[in-house]
């Protein structure tokens, strides 16, 4: 397999492998089944991808790469649609879901139908009696039929919501049973509530209540009214901490450029022994864990840790162009601020 290192005798950075103009990309990046990720898939995902030359700027070699590791496994290993987050969900079960959703939005339509009837009526009525006679009892005998089967689907959501819970409540029960049953006397607690984790709270994102942060008052002592002026009050903070000097996007990238060209090395003088090997790369990849959040690049660090052997093939030369030259990514430099409170350290007083 080629790691784009065939020309590494011929490299001369001085300003001919610059990334151009960079474009302001916002597409979304592709999902895929993270849980079903294996060996083969990445694999298979890399087989026909290009090696890049080692002419190639830094930017664009990393971005191709990226892109190319990311839609091959997307197609190869789809994130499943509809299927059940929790492991309690039956076959059964998952069935009844669907009746009482399906039901729900039966209720929804027959309600919307009886709003635009009684609308229709009392426009209608606004117009002059010749043009456009009523016909009220009519309009009634619709109106009751309607309020019937409101009611009658009420009631048939209402038997399957309870059924569908009575069902899921057990489920849980005898679930969560057999899964502390077969645990140790010696068993950690991060363990036990690792299984009970999955069994708690709602799947969906937008009914997850999550805790408030405790209050951020910036340099007049007065609390933050807006998360960007809470943003702007931790960034100071670090900037002062560090030393450092705030710029804008860019500033930063005409910096970066700068720097490229300034760090690009006309001749070398290192022995073999002096570069980083593939199986120290390898053994890096196989280091990440696989609960680390996922960078600007949207790879996941379980793609890292399945398939440590050919991505540290197919990103080597990337490590010899920072290695050699000093030429990294911009997307890999710094990172994004998120507000995190860590509620452990706040009980001990940081």
């Amino acid at each position: 397999m080629d790691a784009g290192t065939t020309s590494l005798q011929q490299c001369n950075f001085n300003g001919h492998c610059l990334p151009p103009p960079r474009r302001s990309q916002q597409n979304k990046p592709p999902s895929y089944d993270i849980n079903g990720l294996r060996y083969e898939h990445v694999q298979q995902a890399i087989v026909d991808s290009p090696a890049a030359p080692w002419m190639q700027d830094i930017e664009s070699h990393v971005d191709e790469f990226s892109q190319h590791l990311l839609y091959g496994v997307a197609e190869l290993c789809p994130r499943p649609s509809q299927a059940p987050k929790k492991p309690i969900f039956t076959t059964e079960l998952w069935q009844l879901r669907e009746k009482k959703l399906a039901t729900k939005k039966a209720l929804k339509e027959v309600y919307k139908r009886q709003r635009f009837e009684l609308l229709q009526i009392c426009f209608r009525a606004l117009r002059p009696r010749a043009d456009a006679p009523i016909n009220g009892s009519l309009f009634w005998h619709y109106d009751t039929w309607l309020l019937c089967s409101r009611v009658r689907i009420y009631c048939k959501f209402h038997c399957l919501a309870i059924q569908l819970r009575g069902r899921l409540r057990r489920a849980k029960h005898d679930h969560l049973q057999n899964a502390l049953t077969g645990l140790p006397a010696t068993t950690p607690a991060a363990t036990i509530l690792h299984e009970v984790k999955n069994l708690i709270g709602p799947t969906n994102l937008k009914k997850v209540k999550a805790k408030t942060l405790p209050y951020v008052k910036n340099h007049q002592g007065q609390v933050c009214q807006s998360p960007a002026e809470a943003l702007d009050t931790w960034i100071s903070f670090f900037q002062t901490m560090e030393g450092g000097e705030r710029i804008d996007e860019q500033q930063q990238r005409n910096e970066w450029l700068t720097n490229l060209r300034r760090f690009s090395a006309s001749e070398l003088n290192l022995q073999l022994h002096d570069l980083p090997s593939l199986t120290e790369l390898e053994a890096a990849y196989r280091r990440v864990q696989v609960a680390k959040a996922t960078g600007p690049d949207h790879i996941d660090a379980t793609l890292c840790h399945v398939a440590p052997a050919i991505l540290a093939k197919r990103t080597y030369a990337i490590l010899l162009k920072t290695f050699l030259h000093g030429h990294e990514c911009l997307l890999h430099k710094g990172g994004r601020p998120r507000p995190l409170w860590k509620r452990v350290l706040a009980a001990q007083g940081w």
